[in-house]
């Protein structure tokens, strides 16, 4: 599946029939309130959402594709995470790709996310990212989505330090620059991305187009010690994977070593399998200490699905 090539842009003065078409359009309100009646009130809300992004940051920006107005999407001040598309691209996999965009612009660590009972489609969207369901808030669905951000070493060694123990038992440092700095050869590219879900929580090792241009590798996923075991790692795999898909990736792949029999059952259960065994890949022995693992990504069904918005 190619990737859709989808640009998030600031609203301007000017752009109040299409702020119009969208929030005056029943359809795309259905679960919303505040449909606009006229261009005054677009006018009003193309303001607040220039001062938002002036003051805060954040807006529910243009959806654009090749020139052609599809929605917006964005975060409000608060955090909270919305998508709105035009009935004609709804069912298409926009939501899901105009909200991936605008998590990594806002580089907010707090994503939060409502919806109507009955928007079916938006929890497809929300689980598509990760989204963890919590309790219901003033009759809505309330969830909390993973948030992955480009770490930098001094907020990432704390992390390691508490995972010291993990380190030790697979027979690797807890080394943060070893982490920020390790790459194979190639023209790959490397993120060292922190995990933030109240709080920092983890840390991704992802290498894009490794070891060919079809492939994300997995250096490491650790979770901080009091968040594991309650499905965030499957949940962050399951945005990077999302991620993955809409970036024309065809597979992911990692390592695991052989003393670490709890991580191949995890990766085991998120739809790896064995490709077979290997060194590590910064080891100068050429003996194997690693399963080489994969999980073959599928094509994305055209299908429209009902209502949604992704």
């Amino acid at each position: 599946m190619p990737p859709i090539s989808l640009e998030l842009r600031d609203w301007q003065p000017g752009d109040e029939a299409l702020a119009l078409r969208l929030w005056g359009n029943a359809e795309v309100m259905r679960y919303v309130p505040g449909l606009l009646r006229d261009l005054e009130g677009a006018g009003r809300c193309i303001a607040a959402a220039m001062r938002a992004q002036e003051e805060h940051g954040v807006a529910l920006w243009k959806v654009m594709e090749k020139g052609e107005f599809l929605g917006a999407c964005g975060l409000h001040a608060d955090g909270e995470l919305a998508y709105h598309l035009l009935p004609e691209h709804q069912g298409r996999g926009i939501a899901t790709r105009a909200a991936l965009l605008a998590l990594r612009r806002s580089g907010r660590r707090t994503i939060r996310a409502w919806t109507h009972p009955d928007n079916e489609g938006s929890v497809a969207v929300l689980k598509k990212l990760g989204a963890c369901e919590l309790e219901p808030e003033e009759g809505e669905r309330s969830f909390v989505v993973p948030a992955l951000i480009p770490a930098v070493p001094e907020e990432i060694e704390p992390l390691l330090s508490v995972c010291a123990p993990w380190f030790e038992q697979i027979g690797q440092p807890a080394d943060v620059e070893a982490l920020f700095r390790d790459r194979p050869p190639g023209p790959c590219r490397k993120e060292v991305l922190g995990i933030w879900e109240r709080g920092l929580a983890g840390v991704v090792d992802l290498l894009h187009g490794y070891p060919d241009p079809r492939t994300w590798f997995i250096g490491l996923l650790v979770l901080s010690p009091d968040r594991r075991g309650q499905g965030l790692g499957v949940r962050v795999e399951q945005q990077l994977v999302t991620e993955a898909r809409v970036s024309g990736v065809q597979r992911m792949r990692l390592g695991v070593q052989f003393n670490n029999t709890a991580g191949r059952r995890f990766w085991e259960r998120c739809g790896y399998t064995v490709l077979g065994e290997a060194p590590l890949m910064e080891a100068e022995d050429p003996k194997p200490t690693v399963w080489l693992m994969e999980k073959e990504l599928p094509v994305r069904s055209s299908g429209r699905v009902p209502g949604a918005g992704g």
